[in-house]
């Protein structure tokens, strides 16, 4: 499984510098991996499709993140918005975001 987090807006951004992160779990310790595929599982992607990637009203310079996860060679993707309240999709961002 290979999960994918690209950082795009907020204060302060600079597209040349807003590189992906990828994290494979392949290349991972089984442990490291298995904790990684519960976070994907846990986030649902599929389930915030439509619902995460509308800015709240009255926001300005908001940091939004596109998640794609390639697995069995199909790929799912969602944006999420700042704030992220659900704590399963801001979970697999920091995870993925750490390295």
């Amino acid at each position: 499984m290979r999960i994918r987090v690209q950082r795009d807006g907020g204060i302060g951004y600079f597209p040349g510098l807003a590189t992906p992160v990828t994290v494979d779990t392949e290349t991972l310790p089984a442990d490291e991996a298995e904790s990684l595929v519960r976070l994907v599982r846990q986030a649902d992607l599929m389930k915030h499709s439509a619902s995460v990637a509308a800015t709240p009203a009255g926001t300005a310079d908001v940091r939004w993140y596109t998640i794609t996860v390639e697995d069995d060679g199909v790929a799912d993707s969602v944006m999420v918005v700042e704030p992220i309240v659900d704590e399963a999709l801001q979970a697999l961002i920091d995870r993925v975001l750490a390295g």
